[in-house]
């Protein structure tokens, strides 16, 4: 009965946004397309629509109108489904969005009600000057601000790199306005930007009530950039215009953003959100949850401003009444179960309320749970209703391959394999199978069904006891309710019962920082380790990467037995008095160990970094053959551009003056020529450079001095 007073409220209310004087033009009844009815209407005509799959890419041509299925007049959820805008077979292969907001459409435009799927995006060109780019695969907005409410966006794609930059926003894209998003289940659309939602220099954008899940970004177009933001993707403002975008009660969860070869930040990030670019943005009572990124967390918000609060994101968010637990959805439409921390855990301020029960006032009307304050997440708050009805088990996807690792016969291996839901049904792995399982003992260690509720993990156990020495090669097929892989579907097992090495060493690199180059000897130690199941003979050696003479490294022992479990102290050595120029650079030699029985990987390289430091001791009174070698302080020191650098030589002599930076590269060559003895000078004009230390460095033969000087602009 509660539900038959919903339903029927929410009609009322719809029914009020129709204008008694306007009117009402049927489709199929009266047009047999929907274009064709926006064609035929004017300012507050609604155009109806029935159930029924309409293959169209509609566009509003800039009329104050709603566009709408029966839903507004019944508000049965149902019809939403019912009533499809199919963007698959555009008129023209460029124009592909389900629906078009091109000719400067305010908040009166209205799409209400609509399945929106099929959609590929439109090859459309930036108002800033970016370039060409594909976007909008169900919604394209652009110099407007519609109203898109109550609709199911579902599968649709902007991921086209065809004479195009890039591509982003494979369920709406919005540009240069302020729309309102409101109440819509966005779902499973691609992009490689935004692929929920893009707000391109959007100012008073209000995207509320939204469930935004499992949107993916991706690398679609090879060698196109990526720019992040599974779920929402949010650049700059509308020039003048600064008014924040409002992101408030919406379930966002699943979405993930995934890394891309040469696309620079914030490609790889933000899972969630990606706010930046001076885009100005206020995000609360929202849901964060089981978004995915290769990089960072699931908001990415480095330049824009941001304020954010009273939210409930996974990995935690700083920010007033932010929180991070699990959401504890129920069985469908992630819905909050009645024990969820995000019931009343939103703003408590009055105007974030829930709507109140008729029959108890001081509780929250369902889909809203709990007392009136605010509910975090897409049935939370005033603008709470009940959205387009879907559920379904997604999980991310669990590894191709498993690998015990090596076991000897006689014990017993244990891997699990993890399982997240990010859907918004229960997942069920009913069944677990392993393809062959000759020779071995495989067990599943978990008992099934395996379920796991939505935003939930959990974990499949293996154990694998060998009966023999030899390889596992097999395949686990999973049985699964999961509605976004195959079934069953397809893991390879493998493990190793053969008595194997496998080393390991403690760090792929070490730092010894700064080493005067004046001390005898410098050493460092690392440690090997055989973690395998077999003893391993290793062979030491150096990649001297440009240092002479090999004299100046040294590792010891080089070679070694090492037994299954056993470790190998290496000590590396440095001698910084027998390096040859140049010195005073940063030096990244490797110890290159090679193992003779492991298997996969038997070569490990660990760097060795080092930046040799400090004044050469050269006595600059010392007498040489007939005479006085000897290299001043250059004068004026600190200097500006220019500086006397004056020298002596005791007989003729090759000559080589060259000036360093502190990192050790060469910057200038002053002299490289065959010398008399006796004193020298000349200038030395250092304006190409910037303020900072330098190193002047004079060779007469086998004699080599360093000194040191000051560039001050």
């Amino acid at each position: 009965m509660r539900r038959f007073f919903l339903v029927v409220g929410m009609a009322l209310a719809l029914l009020t946004a129709i204008p008694g004087h306007a009117n009402i033009r049927h489709v199929p009844g009266q047009y047999a397309t929907i274009q064709a009815a926006i064609d035929a209407a004017a300012a507050g005509d609604t155009v109806l629509v029935a159930p029924g799959s309409y293959f169209e890419n509609i566009k509003f041509k800039g009329k104050k109108i709603l566009v709408a299925s029966q839903y507004v007049l019944t508000g049965e959820v149902a019809l939403i489904r019912a009533t499809i805008i199919d963007g698959s077979k555009p008129a023209h292969p460029d124009t592909a969005s389900c629906v078009l907001f091109i000719n400067r459409e305010d908040s009166s435009s209205v799409l209400a009600g609509f399945t929106l799927t099929g959609g590929r995006g439109t090859l459309w060109r930036d108002e800033h000057g970016a370039g060409d780019y594909w976007e909008g695969g169900g919604v394209l907005s652009a110099l407007a601000s519609p109203t898109i409410r109550n609709n199911f966006i579902f599968d649709n794609e902007a991921i086209n790199g065809e004479r195009a930059a890039s591509a982003g926003g494979g369920a709406i894209r919005c540009g240069d306005g302020a729309p309102r998003i409101l109440n819509n289940v966005i779902l499973a659309n691609r992009g490689m930007y935004g692929a929920g939602m893009v707000l391109n220099y959007c100012s008073g954008a209000i995207v509320r009530n939204n469930v935004i899940a499992e949107n993916r970004v991706y690398q679609a177009a090879a060698g196109k950039p990526t720019y992040g933001g599974g779920g929402i993707w949010i650049n700059n403002i509308l020039p003048n215009v600064r008014l924040a975008n409002i992101i408030e009660n919406n379930t966002i969860i699943g979405n993930s953003s995934a890394s891309a070869p040469n696309s620079p930040p914030p490609a790889a990030n933000g899972g969630a959100f990606v706010i930046w670019n001076g885009a100005i943005a206020i995000v609360r009572n929202n849901i964060v949850w089981a978004n995915t990124q290769t990089t960072g967390g699931p908001i990415y918000a480095p330049t824009g401003s941001l304020t954010i609060t009273h939210n409930n994101i996974e990995g935690g968010y700083a920010g007033t009444g932010n929180i991070a637990a699990p959401p504890q959805f129920a069985d469908s439409s992630y819905y909050l179960n009645a024990q969820s921390p995000c019931v009343d855990g939103g703003d408590p301020g009055s105007d974030f309320n829930d709507p109140a029960d008729s029959g108890a006032p001081a509780q929250a009307k369902w889909p809203s749970r709990g007392s009136v304050r605010n509910d975090m997440g897409a049935y939370g708050g005033p603008g709470a209703n009940i959205l387009a009805a879907f559920s379904r088990a997604s999980s991310l996807t669990p590894p191709a391959r498993v690998d015990f690792g090596n076991i000897l016969p006689g014990n017993v291996g244990t891997v699990g394999i993890a399982f997240t839901n990010i859907g918004a049904k229960v997942l069920r792995i009913e069944q677990a199978q392993v393809a062959g399982n000759a020779g071995n003992t495989i067990t599943i260690a978990t008992a099934l069904p395996l379920q796991v509720r939505p935003a939930a993990s959990d974990t499949l156990k293996l154990q694998w006891a060998p009966l023999q020495n030899g390889v596992l090669q097999d395949t686990l097929l999973l049985y699964s309710n999961d509605a976004s892989q195959s079934n069953p579907q397809k893991i390879s097992l493998w493990g190793n019962a053969n008595p194997t090495p496998q080393l390991f060493l403690n760090t792929a690199s070490y730092n010894l920082g700064d080493i005067d180059v004046n001390v005898a000897r410098a050493d460092t130690a690392f440690w090997i380790y055989n973690r395998g199941t077999g003893a391993d003979s290793v062979y030491l050696s150096i990649n001297y990467r440009g240092i002479q003479p090999a004299a100046a490294l040294g590792v010891s022992p080089g070679a070694a037995a090492l037994a299954a479990g056993d470790s190998l102290h290496v000590t590396f050595a440095l001698f910084p008095a027998l390096f040859r120029r140049p010195l005073f650079a940063v030096y990244s030699p490797r110890v290159v160990v090679r193992s003779r029985f492991g298997l996969g990987t038997t070569v490990f390289e660990k760097e060795m970094r080092f930046r040799l430091v400090g004044t050469v001791g050269v006595d600059e009174n010392a007498h040489v053959t007939n005479g006085v070698f000897k290299l001043e302080q250059n004068q004026p020191n600190p200097f500006n551009p220019q500086t006397k650098i004056s020298f002596t030589l005791p007989q003729a002599e090759q000559v080589s003056l060259k000036v360093y930076d502190m990192l050790g590269n060469e910057v200038a060559t002053l002299k490289n020529e065959e010398m008399p003895p006796g004193a020298h000078a000349l200038m030395y004009d250092a304006r190409a450079l910037s303020s900072g230390t330098y190193f002047y460095r004079l060779q007469a033969g086998a004699i080599v001095a360093t000194k040191k000087m000051s560039l001050v602009r």
